[in-house]
């Protein structure tokens, strides 16, 4: 529905046309009944509306001059004056601000429904032309889209984009141009879980945004070369500076960052060849990183080189992870993508990466453990790996996932070590009243002694001769407050031969003797 404004200082006569009118049937909605052009002012200034309605005569401002006003901010609005005066100087105001019409007061509501209905047609024909313009510069901006992309590919077809360019802009092929690409970053994850119509609005969104940068910059010549890439044509001795700032304008309008190249060539007819070193250079984005500039230069230092031994960093990696050393995981990382970023290709990272995994899965095997079983990973389903656009990415997702599944191993060890350290302790429990050594104990759980010792040290953070000393003081404390029991009978039953030495070892744990304790019980 057309958003009506209706002004007038008569309170009767704005009522009268806000309740008596049918504005429904004329496809109006009345957005805001106001009193004075000053106030009518303060309202277009913060909402757009298409017709306004004002009395010419208004003390203060005037209708004429809140119309000349409100043209200024909207010139496609539609006015209607309503005025009490048939007035000739009104009149001739009245249509040099171009008004839709021009009512006397009383009004005949046939006349004035006549002169909306009037307005309503003209909006609605206005507004069809617009989308006939839209549609036209649409199919237009395709067919030269797809003429740019068909020469700078070197297809058949695209030669007529050059002959285009030089009819129409002669000058143009003198001087200095190169082409940069232009890639949206990280599309598949923002797009994860979007409906496919969802998905294409997201990105022409995206794309539109990137062509205002390139307006902003004076760049015209741009086309679409797949779902989130843009080639420009790209004029002058400085691109790098104009693509940093079409890079600032998307990270500051967009819901996307922006990674960009630069072809080699500078002159305007082997732009299709800048345009194959673009592509070449922006590959890679996978070494440089997201959300900048890459040029040919930035890839030199990327030679090839082979990669070493592997399996000697696997072997180190895997002990790390077994043995909880997350500074060491990160090292070995560290050490060993930095080969694959020396060797320069861009597969090799997926390779590596994927090496790297099923290797692990056979480790973890070896251990009675799997991939699927820690992380809930499959190896036939990593896909994922190839979704990620720089390898940083697959590096911290590589960090992420070995953390865990090293985590995950030490969880099960403390779990598996707890268990033991449980059993040893009912052990000691149930036979503290017999010469308990760790010896005895550790060849019951068929472990060596200096093992089972340091495994009950870590796990309980006590030795375990202490931890022996411990549980029989506390049962003895437990006995004595038995008036039957003898102090040497109690002494006997927690493991004590000597009644002296369990006295003095009650003494330096409880502060007091045992026949004391006793009492204060």
């Amino acid at each position: 529905m057309f958003k009506v404004l209706l002004v007038d200082d008569e309170m009767l006569d704005l009522e009268g046309m806000e309740r008596l009118l049918p504005w429904d049937s004329l496809n109006m909605k009345i957005v805001a009944s106001l009193n004075s052009g000053f106030e009518a002012l303060d309202y277009l200034k913060e909402y757009p509306i298409d017709i306004l309605v004002s009395d010419i005569k208004m003390p203060i401002m005037s209708g004429l001059e809140l119309a000349s006003r409100a043209l200024e901010m909207y010139p496609k609005l539609r006015i209607v004056f309503v005025s009490g005066y048939e007035d000739f100087h009104y009149a001739k105001k009245a249509i040099q601000l171009n008004a839709s019409g021009y009512v006397l007061k009383p009004f005949n509501d046939d006349e004035m429904i006549q002169v909306l209905s009037d307005v309503r047609d003209s909006l609605h024909h206005e507004l069809e032309w617009e989308r006939m313009e839209n549609v036209q510069k649409q199919h237009m901006n395709l067919a030269y889209d797809e003429m740019m992309h068909q020469w700078i590919e070197g297809k058949s077809g695209g030669e007529g984009f050059l002959s285009w360019i030089k009819q129409t802009q002669p000058s143009i092929t003198v001087g200095t141009y190169q082409l940069g690409l232009l890639e949206l970053d990280d599309v598949s994850w923002k797009l994860e879980g979007q409906s496919e119509d969802e998905q294409e609005m997201i990105v022409n969104k995206a794309l539109a945004v990137l062509s205002a940068g390139c307006k902003a910059e004076g760049i015209s010549l741009h086309c679409q070369t797949d779902i989130s890439r843009m080639a420009l044509i790209i004029e002058g001795d400085d691109p790098r500076a104009k693509l940093e700032r079409i890079l600032n304008y998307m990270s500051k309008y967009s819901l996307f960052t922006t990674t960009a190249s630069l072809g080699q060539v500078t002159s305007f007819e082997q732009l299709p060849e800048s345009y194959r070193t673009a592509k070449e250079v922006l590959s890679y984005k996978i070494f440089c990183g997201k959300n900048g500039i890459i040029t040919f230069e930035d890839t030199k230092s990327y030679e090839q080189q082979d990669i070493q031994n592997v399996d000697d960093f696997l072997q180190t990696l895997f002990i790390a992870i077994t043995n909880y050393d997350l500074v060491q995981i990160d090292d070995c990382l560290e050490d060993l993508y930095k080969q694959v970023k020396n060797y320069g290709k861009k597969m090799t990272v997926y390779n590596v990466t994927l090496h790297i995994i099923t290797k692990l899965d056979s480790f973890l095997s070896s251990m009675n453990e799997n991939l699927k079983s820690i992380l809930g990973i499959e190896l036939k389903s990593l896909d994922i790996l190839y979704r990620f656009e720089t390898m940083d990415d697959i590096k911290s997702w590589l960090r992420r996932r070995l953390f865990e599944i090293s985590e995950m191993l030490l969880l099960k060890k403390q779990r598996k070590n707890r268990k033991l350290i449980d059993e040893i302790e009912q052990y000691v429990q149930k036979h503290m009243s017999t010469n308990l050594t760790l010896r005895d104990v550790a060849n019951f759980f068929a472990f060596s002694p200096n093992y089972l010792g340091h495994l009950f040290k870590e796990e309980n953070e006590e030795y375990f001769s202490d931890y022996v000393i411990k549980i029989r003081l506390e049962k003895a404390a437990e006995l004595l407050r038995n008036p039957k029991l003898k102090v040497y009978e109690i002494a006997d039953q927690v493991g004590y031969k000597s009644l002296t030495y369990f006295s003095r070892q009650f003494r330096e744990k409880y502060g007091i003797t045992p026949g004391d304790y006793r009492k204060q019980s």
